[in-house]
């Protein structure tokens, strides 16, 4: 529960405590919904808040005796007073009046017989939208002078609501929000959009199921109100590829990947879930919402989210053509290019060795491989100082 005094806090305490432009931006990413995973600790709140950089910071925000006793402090650069601890104030202090059920309604709920439900006819409509740092789902119902309102249709009026909306309709908005990725106290939600790069696995036959309810994907705006082009979920799925090139005499290795044949590149925002089952982006004036054609594992996710192209050194094309390439080429496709030369592969030898003692005999068995020029003798258990 958030403590009463964030309640207490005025404009005026915020702006004394963090200036005017700070708590200005603070308020833009309270907005955007960036302050994820509130907890609280007597008087103590804690949050993650995503900034500009791929991993959130961890702020705390604490007062014990009234506005002048804050103590804000954050992972971030600044440290203290920052904006996203005052993002953090701005998400507890909007959050503080939703209630949940007390214990006792949850107690005696199931034993309390409630009517049921009309059956709802109001048509829906999911909108993509784009903040600065993420794409966000919200819904949206039929106007009197408009074709499509906000009005009325937010992610709570849904959830809340099951004798308004068409049924089936409802019924799949609802898996998306059961899709994504609670955070600890459901606090930090915004009722106005849902992160799609939250969301699990499961999104894409969600959005299928929408589409075949009924319900269309449109086109929002970005964080500077311009409109969106137009959204697609493609039924192509996003292929992760390990391209490798000859430069020079090294080789080169790009994480890319393919989508209906064509390299996209993408920024860490840009990939659904971590890791990462999907990918959003724009492209041939549409927004294209593909899944990967397998979710990627941690390590994978990390080598595609950097981008970064990998240079191997003429000395380690042997290393790398027998110890890495074999293994890579198990788990992702890998396009090699045709003027390429790598080393032929050698098996590996069998080797016993045996050391004669005072009366006795060691026997020591290996396997020799060779690699390029350089021979390595391994035991026939991997250890951690193999190469």
């Amino acid at each position: 529960m958030i403590p009463d005094w964030v309640t207490t806090l005025t404009e005026t305490d915020l702006e004394r405590r963090f200036g005017a432009a700070t708590l200005g931006r603070g308020r833009d990413y309270a907005d955007e919904g960036r302050v994820r995973e509130i907890r609280t600790a007597g008087e103590l709140i804690m949050a993650k808040v995503t900034g500009t950089d791929q991993l959130p910071y961890q702020c705390s925000v604490v007062a014990k005796a009234g506005p002048v006793s804050l103590v804000a402090t954050c992972t971030c650069p600044v440290r203290r007073d920052c904006k996203h601890a005052a993002a953090l104030l701005l998400t507890a202090r909007r959050n503080a009046g939703r209630r949940g059920p007390s214990p006792w309604q949850l107690a005696l709920a199931p034993l309390v017989p409630r009517p049921s439900p009309g059956r709802g006819t109001v048509p829906l409509a999911l909108q993509l939208n784009r903040s600065r740092t993420e794409y966000t789902l919200r819904p949206l119902r039929p106007g009197a002078r408009d074709a499509w309102v906000k009005a009325g249709a937010d992610w709570d009026d849904v959830r809340l609501q099951s004798g308004t909306f068409d049924a089936d309709q409802r019924a799949v908005l609802l898996g998306l929000l059961e899709s994504r990725r609670r955070n600890e106290f459901a606090y930090g939600h915004r009722v106005d959009a849902l992160p799609l790069r939250e969301l699990r696995p499961d999104v894409w036959a969600l959005l299928r199921r929408a589409a075949e309810a009924g319900v269309p994907l449109l086109a929002g705006t970005d964080e500077h109100h311009r409109r969106l082009p137009a959204p697609r979920v493609g039924e192509t799925a996003l292929e992760p590829v390990l391209r490798v090139r000859a430069e020079d005499d090294d080789l080169v290795v790009t994480p890319t990947l393919l989508f209906e044949g064509t390299a996209v590149d993408l920024p860490w925002q840009a990939y659904l879930g971590h890791p990462a089952h999907g990918a959003v982006f724009e492209q041939d004036d549409a927004i294209h919402l593909a899944p990967l054609s397998r979710p990627l594992d941690e390590a994978e996710h990390t080598l595609f989210a950097r981008g970064e192209v990998l240079r191997v050194p003429e000395r380690d094309v042997p290393l790398f053509s027998a110890g890495f390439l074999p293994s890579l080429g198990r788990r992702l496709t890998l396009d090699v290019a045709d003027d390429v030369v790598l080393p032929a592969a050698i098996p590996p030898t069998l080797v016993c060795r045996v050391e004669f003692g005072d009366g006795s005999a060691t026997v020591r068995w290996s396997f020799r491989y060779l690699v390029g020029d350089t021979v390595h003798d391994l035991g026939l258990a991997p250890a951690a100082s193999d190469p």
